[in-house]
Parts: structure tokens; C-alpha cells; sequence
């Protein structure tokens, strides 16, 4: 194992390897906001990705707003130095932007606050995307902490059934879903989800979000989704994917993969 630390400054970080590992990255001081004298811990386990050339292996990425209008997009190789995205609102509005890496620090953060309540982002690269989230900040106008939370691609969707785990009563849980997984979606086994429809290139995403009562909760859909949750407990916040379904152990191949890091506004 090996950990280090770094003053408070904005980086990135790549690592490299043939084989297996695991990163964890932890951030003491997170600013709630910009420029906030108001701080929280934010905690998360960056993606690995095959490493190719900048524009071989696109993805796409779907967040749900409403907790975290500001994100920090990491291109997979600081040999990208120019990648375009389009930016695609639940309110039907469209934006093209333009991330630009430089080194050391090669994250690019935008705030996602004219989108409606979710957003999706189709790139020309595989991003390392993580969600700078406020348990309601921006929405109330008040500061409820902050929290730091990978937002997996759309090819890592998961199927079938998952437990979920609810910290708090103060709580926001968006599900994603493909057109099958909204058909066929159930929460506790009961109930049946409301979604709304996000359109996305040449077709269609749907998302549902809402509070739930805190505890112990299964999601079932037969087609492709992914889960956020987020909240406030103890006079922090708190935002995770619960996204490990599989009963399965898959076997993975020595091919060198590359998992990126983060920048703060620290």
C-alpha cells in the first residue's frame, strides 16, 4: 500500500500498471462551495480505463443535478489536450464545449447549472468525471455540506436486481434508466417508478428521483440503469453509486489500464 498527501493545491493524478489496483482518494477541507470558508470530506475510488489514443474509445456519461451542478471532467492521458463535448439538458438544451488539459493540472471543472435536472454528456474520449456535489447548495441557497462522487459511463450501467442503502432521512436517490429498465423498474419489489424522459443523440434516456425512507432497499429493472444517491447526515453530506450487482467473479486480463484523479477548487 502506499498513501502520500499533497498540500492545498489543484493536481491531477495519473497511475499506471500491469496489473490489478485500487485507488482512494480523500479530500480533508472540501470547500462546500467556491471560495466557502464552510468545509466537508469528500472520499471516492477512481474508474480504471484501457489507455488508447485520445479519441478511440468514445462514452458517454448521464448525472442527475438537483445535489451537484459542479464537476471536474479528466481526460484519460494528459497527451489530450483538446477534447470536445456535447453537453445535452433534461430541458432540451444543448451545448458543444471544449476541455483543455495542460499539465500538471489537466482537469477541467464546469458547472452544469442551466440543464434542468439532469444532464448528459456524449465526448469524443474516455473522461474520468467526478461530481462536486452539495446536499442542495445552489438549489436553497444555503450550504448542507459537500461531497465528491465518480460518475460512471454508461457502458458500466448495470441490470437486474441491487441493494440500496439509505444513511438519512434528508436524502435524494435519481435512478437512470434505459427505455427497458423504465419499463420494467421496481423499487422494494412494489413499487412502481414516475420517469421523465431526457433526450440523448439519436434517442432517449429516462430518470427518476425522489426521497426515499432511510434503511434497507432493493431496485429491480430488467434493462440497463445506474443509481445516485445523496444526502445529508450529521451536519455533512454524502453522495454514492451503488453499483455492484454481480454474483459473478470476472476474471480481468494483465492489460495496462490507467484510472486518473482530481482537482479541487482548494
Amino acid at each position: 500500500m502506499l498513501a502520500f498527501s499533497s498540500s492545498e493545491e489543484s493536481i491531477t493524478l495519473w497511475a499506471h500498471s500491469n496489473f490489478t489496483f485500487v485507488i482512494v482518494a480523500a479530500v480533508r477541507r472540501l470547500p462546500t462551495a467556491k471560495g466557502s470558508d464552510v468545509f466537508d470530506f469528500g472520499c471516492f475510488m477512481p474508474s480504471s480505463v484501457p489507455i488508447t489514443g485520445c479519441d478511440k474509445l468514445k462514452d458517454n456519461y448521464v448525472m442527475p443535478l438537483l445535489t451537484g451542478k459542479h464537476h471536474l471532467l479528466t481526460p484519460l492521458s494528459v497527451e489530450c489536450k483538446s477534447v470536445e463535448i456535447s453537453i445535452h439538458g433534461s430541458n432540451k438544451i444543448v451545448k458543444t464545449k471544449r476541455l483543455i488539459s495542460t499539465f500538471p493540472e489537466a482537469t477541467n471543472s464546469i458547472v452544469l447549472d442551466e440543464y434542468g435536472n439532469t444532464a448528459a454528456i456524449s465526448t469524443t474520449t474516455v473522461l474520468n468525471v467526478i461530481r462536486y456535489g452539495g446536499y442542495n447548495v445552489g438549489t436553497l441557497n444555503y450550504e448542507e455540506g459537500g461531497y465528491l462522487d465518480e460518475v460512471p459511463a454508461i457502458s458500466q450501467f448495470i441490470s437486474g436486481m441491487i441493494p440500496v442503502i439509505i444513511p438519512s432521512d434528508s436524502n435524494q436517490v435519481t435512478v437512470i434508466a434505459d427505455y427497458k429498465a423504465m419499463s420494467s423498474a421496481f423499487f422494494d419489489s412494489e413499487i412502481s417508478l414516475s420517469f421523465a424522459t431526457l433526450p440523448f443523440l439519436n434517442g432517449s434516456l429516462y430518470y427518476s428521483s425522489g426521497t426515499v425512507s432511510p434503511g434497507f432497499h432493493f431496485f429491480y429493472a430488467d434493462g440497463l440503469y445506474i443509481i445516485f444517491i445523496s444526502g445529508r447526515m450529521n451536519n455533512s453530506a454524502y453522495g454514492f453509486v451503488p453499483a455492484f450487482n454481480s454474483r459473478k467473479v470476472v476474471k480481468i486480463d494483465s492489460i495496462t489500464r490507467e484510472s486518473s484523479g482530481l482537482s479541487l477548487f482548494c
